[in-house]
């Protein structure tokens, strides 16, 4: 999308978050406006599909070029603290979905679900609520992949 003035504004499509999530990439700034799709570690935890997070996040580290990340959930990230973000974000959901595995039970109700999980990764149990529970229920469909990232087919 040309905005004048020789600025271009590429929109990506970052779902995970929600289904329609986009992160928006101004390159000749090198500013990455990623909006929600990169969570903080400890922080509360809200997707409604796991790896489509985790994908997204992918994506948005192979953009070359980054010098500032603007990000929902966290102060703006210069240079390389932009890529240490994403790597934190990546390896946040991936801690979560062990976490969803190593708790799991089918009898469990999602709210109990979601107590187990916020002890097992030490956050507090303040956290537990309907949107996170449902966070945690996008794992329940995946507990034969371990890997985020890997390709299931």
């Amino acid at each position: 999308m040309d905005l004048g003035d020789g600025l271009s504004l590429q929109v990506l499509h970052t779902p995970g978050h929600s289904p329609g999530s986009i992160s928006l990439w101004l390159s000749q700034e090198g500013a990455l406006f990623s909006a929600d799709a990169i969570p903080i570690a400890g922080g509360m935890p809200v997707y409604e599909d796991i790896r489509a997070s985790a994908l997204s996040i992918q994506r948005l580290k192979s953009v070359q070029g980054i010098k500032v990340l603007l990000s929902a959930w966290d102060e703006p990230r210069l240079g390389i603290e932009a890529y240490h973000s994403m790597d934190g974000g990546q390896d946040y959901l991936q801690r979560i979905h062990d976490a969803v595995i190593g708790v799991a039970d089918v009898r469990l109700d999602s709210m109990e679900l979601c107590r187990r999980v916020l002890e097992e990764l030490g956050l507090p149990r303040v956290m537990a609520n309907p949107i996170v529970a449902r966070s945690f229920q996008a794992s329940m469909s995946m507990l034969n992949q371990r890997d985020l990232l890997q390709d299931r087919s």
